[in-house]
């Protein structure tokens, strides 16, 4: 699968969950504790505010495989519709499939676990034996030859890319969200839960945590 086809699905996802609500862990103009707003905060921020508060009451619960989460997602009505990286994952595959054909057994979701605390959707050109699913770090996963043939489609960091550039791609993506005065909601923090600035221990822990690829 081609960078431009993954570009593709991205959007049909990023559009998806636009028309109904934003995800619930991203924020702007806010501090750590995420309930005090910083000074003169943007009309941007108070939407996202507004968004992410409606985007948490709709987040579903009791799906049973990634499958599962996409088809009672694509369910969903436009005024319930709500998902963060996972959501978007799954939805990334599913469309995948249903649209360029790609067999099930091609699609994974990739968990970034630990203090990484992600998920996007990878697109293999062969299945993936269960002893090459688990992975020390992201810098690990990356770093592998394989990685070059992969392609990760990741909706919530609105990045498309082979994975052998992921750490790379993933890490400008937070570093712009910094400029722009974003933060992510995050439990692995020194600080404990809260709303951090991306480019900060967010993203050195990013780097660091482990990597499992979950068959879609």
């Amino acid at each position: 699968m081609l960078v431009d086809e993954g570009e593709k699905i991205k959007v049909l996802v990023r559009e998806f969950f636009k028309k109904g609500h934003k995800s619930s862990n991203k924020l702007y103009d806010v501090d750590l504790a995420g309930s005090a707003v910083l000074a003169n905060m943007s009309a941007k921020g108070m939407t996202r505010w507004l968004e992410a508060d409606e985007s948490a009451k709709h987040r579903l619960n009791g799906a049973t495989s990634h499958l599962e989460l996409a088809e009672k997602l694509v369910k969903m009505t436009i005024a319930d519709r709500s998902g963060n990286c996972g959501e978007m994952a799954a939805l990334s595959a599913y469309y995948t499939k249903k649209i360029y054909n790609i067999k099930r057994d091609l699609l994974y979701i990739g968990i970034v676990y630990g203090k990484g605390d992600h998920a996007f959707c990878l697109v293999s050109q062969e299945a993936i034996p269960d002893t090459a699913r688990k992975y020390a770090s992201t810098a690990d996963f990356t770093s592998r030859k394989i990685a070059q043939s992969w392609l990760i489609i990741d909706p919530w960091l609105n990045t498309v890319c082979y994975a052998s550039d992921y750490l790379t791609k993933s890490g400008e993506k937070l570093d712009q969200w910094a400029t722009d005065g974003k933060r992510v909601s995050w439990h692995g923090g020194s600080q404990g839960p809260g709303w951090y600035v991306p480019n900060g221990e967010y993203k050195t822990e990013f780097g660091k945590a482990p990597v499992f690829l979950d068959p879609f």
